[in-house]
């Protein structure tokens, strides 16, 4: 019964995990999206944004790693 309830608590944690990574992915992207189209060079920007999909970010952030590595140091200045 203990191994039940540890795989249970194991599953629960894991998606309240993953919804709070989902909801925290979902707002840096729109930070990011939001400093972006204020630099002059905006369209290159933009494709650097592109190449990195959401569920890699997701994923970066589910993994205890820093998302924001995945992104030019352009972007990475203007966020802080």
């Amino acid at each position: 019964m203990s191994l039940v309830f540890a795989l249970w608590f194991l599953f629960i944690s894991t998606m309240i995990w993953a919804m709070y990574c989902n909801s925290k992915t979902c707002t840096q992207r729109n930070r990011i999206i939001d400093v972006l189209y204020a630099q002059e060079d905006w369209d290159i920007l933009r494709d650097y944004y592109k190449s990195i999909s959401y569920d890699k970010h997701l994923w970066y952030l589910m993994t205890f790693r820093n998302p924001m590595k995945l992104y030019p140091a352009v972007l990475q200045d203007a966020v802080k």
